[in-house]
């Protein structure tokens, strides 16, 4: 004679349990890797808006920039910015290379945002073209 079954066993009822466990756990750790990737390629995006923004401003002037080291931005905590500027080696005076580096670093001092941008200038009014000498 045949017995009906009306449910699952235990052992049915544990490993589907477990799986479903191990699946949720996964997808709590795709979940928070996601969310780190967001946060980090913000502050990439946020790190190059500033090094933009101060190459900018540093262009507007149309005077050679004074070099700066790990200078705040404004008032954003954990932002700081530097600027270098040095003379062409290419035989022109009057061009310079201006590199801004902007950086981020979290409560616990690990950069997590650290972008440098460099833009070449011609400063015509305080130095003339020379020939490149052979």
């Amino acid at each position: 004679m045949k017995t009906v079954r009306n449910g699952l066993s235990l052992l049915e009822v544990v490993v589907s349990l477990s799986i479903l466990a191990i699946s949720v756990a996964m997808l709590g750790q795709l979940l928070e890797s996601a969310r780190q990737g967001a946060i980090r390629s913000e502050r990439e995006l946020m790190a190059i808006t500033h090094a933009e923004s101060i190459l900018a401003e540093l262009v507007a002037v149309q005077s050679a920039p004074v070099d700066v080291a790990e200078e705040p931005i404004g008032e954003e905590e954990g932002w700081t910015y530097s600027v270098i500027s040095s003379a062409s080696e290419t035989g022109m005076t009057g061009l310079l290379s201006i590199t801004v580096r902007v950086q981020h670093r979290s409560l616990s001092e690990n950069v997590d945002a650290d972008v440098s941008l460099v833009r070449w200038m011609y400063l015509p009014d305080e130095t003339t073209l020379t020939e490149p000498t052979p």
